[in-house]
């Protein structure tokens, strides 16, 4: 972009642009967010190239960059059809999951034995078994269909998590929200917020099954290799105990987390 008169002096001695040699950029890359999000607020009406890039960033915007020059435009914008684009997209993340129902879905996952050998008061967890864990479900992380059919790579060789995608969308939706809290109608409002709560819905929903499936299957390859480096001679029931109540509590932990991810960003 051509920097007419003493722009370019001003910018940096400002300490907004920063040079070296023939390169200028940005001092600071939330400057650069800032302004690219004005520039895209000013010409996505009039540049067909702005909007098709407007777009594309919304198709993307789990990207750090992408969500932060969102966040900015949406600020500018007098377009609210952004909103319920980036709406509209974050309605597709895991749309065959339904909305976990945190009563039903706990009492099938966690059976009554389950439930009632956790609640067993035991003796803390060895450090034998912490590291056996981890190894083990670090390795599941790594193997799993799970991953393999969710992580994919872009055609720019860029990650898409479905997870970390999910909470890019309920941060963006919910900072969309608190920037134009004055001035969005209440109905887009209310969307907006309802979509942020029904993707962390999904979500939960979603780990909920990656968790159950061969559930029992991991349980056991847990307790057979925790067995054999059974140094304390603890029984095989108590391995077993100390094992379901590692992934309660994991799993009540990331639960949690996405509930406190709602709160803080549409709260």
């Amino acid at each position: 972009v051509p920097l007419k008169g003493n722009i370019l002096e001003v910018f940096t001695s400002k300490r907004i642009f920063v040079t070296d040699q023939d390169l200028i950029s940005f001092k600071d890359a939330y400057m650069y967010y800032y302004f690219l999000g004005a520039y895209i607020s000013n010409h996505q009406a009039v540049d067909l190239e702005v909007e098709n890039h407007l777009n594309n960033m919304i198709e993307k915007c789990y990207r750090e960059d992408y969500s932060n020059i969102l966040v900015f435009t949406s600020f500018f914008t007098p377009d609210l059809s952004i909103f319920t684009k980036v709406k509209d997209e974050a309605t597709k993340i895991l749309e065959k999951y339904s909305e976990v129902d945190l009563g039903s879905k706990v009492k099938d996952f966690f059976n009554k034995d389950m439930i009632e050998r956790i609640s067993l008061t035991i003796n803390s967890t060895n450090d034998q078994v912490k590291d056996n864990i981890g190894s083990y479900t670090e390795k599941q992380q790594t193997m799993s269909e799970m991953e393999r059919e969710h992580i994919h790579k872009s055609e720019n060789g860029e990650e898409d998590n479905v997870v970390a995608k999910s909470f890019r969308f309920i941060q963006i939706l919910g900072q969309m929200v608190k920037n134009r809290s004055g001035s969005l109608d209440g109905d887009l409002k209310e969307n907006l917020i309802k979509e942020v709560i029904s993707l962390s819905a999904r979500l939960i929903s979603f780990i909920f099954e990656v968790v159950s499936d061969r559930f029992e299957e991991h349980i056991e390859e847990l307790v057979s290799r925790i067995e054999q480096q059974n140094s304390n001679n603890v029984k095989k029931e108590d391995i077993e105990k100390k094992i379901k109540r590692f992934f309660f509590y994991a799993f009540q932990f990331f639960t949690l987390n996405v509930i406190e991810k709602i709160s803080f960003c549409a709260g």
